[in-house]
């Protein structure tokens, strides 16, 4: 007769009740934008995936981020927000930020070495409508920043 492991079958049924609990989303949102999955990948860890799936998509028909996201807050918002919003606005945009960032520096040096001008001009294109969804004229200043920036380099 064979008995139960009772630890086994608590860390089984914790378990299932963890995912059976409202408000728990899974960490793949199927609202998120084109751009938003490729970011996701980044940060995820699978850079070169991310480089690729980011030139190889086509999301310019579609805006970059949904409008809840950290990245699209108004800088007018943000004057109005208590001091731990704004920190943990700041802390999250500062996040993405970086990872578009380091995302679109790998794009740029990938593609700028290379002498196929079509993947490099595909490339620029890419850059240039990111930077121009982040350079909004009521978005946070900090990412208005990081668009001119990326819009800057697609012009090199």
């Amino acid at each position: 007769m064979r008995c139960f492991h009772l630890p086994r079958m608590m860390f089984t049924a914790a378990l299932v009740l963890a995912t059976l609990q409202p408000g728990c989303k899974s960490k793949s949102n199927s609202n998120e934008t084109p751009f938003e999955k490729i970011l996701a990948t980044f940060q995820g860890g699978d850079k070169a995936a991310a480089v690729q799936a980011f030139i190889d998509s086509d999301w310019n028909d579609s805006p970059a981020f949904r409008d809840t996201s950290p990245l699209c807050s108004k800088e007018s918002d943000f004057a109005s927000m208590t001091n731990e919003n704004m920190e943990r606005l700041m802390k999250d945009v500062l996040s993405q930020s970086n990872s578009i960032r380091m995302l679109a520096k790998m794009a740029s040096e990938k593609y700028k070495s290379v002498s196929d001008t079509k993947q490099t001009q595909r490339c620029n294109v890419k850059l240039k409508y990111l930077g121009e969804q982040l350079n909004r004229p009521d978005g946070l200043q900090v990412v208005q920043l990081i668009g001119k920036a990326i819009q800057q380099s697609a012009s090199k």
